[in-house]
């Protein structure tokens, strides 16, 4: 983020999510939210993103950001 005021849109990710779903992977924010596109242009509802294989795997490196960011 460049600013306090800075927000993620939904274009800076759907692409990549595309990708990463299409090949059998997961995504959702640091809390484990599945991104929501359907707000409009703002992912306010989501903060960051943990892109993974899938699985177990994800759900290890959700633990690790949040031990990481103290969650």
């Amino acid at each position: 983020p460049t600013s306090e005021t800075y927000r993620e849109r939904i274009w800076d990710h759907a692409a990549g999510w595309l990708v990463v779903r299409e090949s059998g992977g997961e995504v959702t924010d640091i809390h484990g939210r599945p991104f929501d596109f359907g707000q409009g242009r703002g992912l306010e509802r989501n903060q960051g993103v943990v892109a993974s294989a899938g699985g177990t795997l994800h759900a290890e490196v959700l633990g690790a950001v949040a031990r990481a960011l103290n969650l």
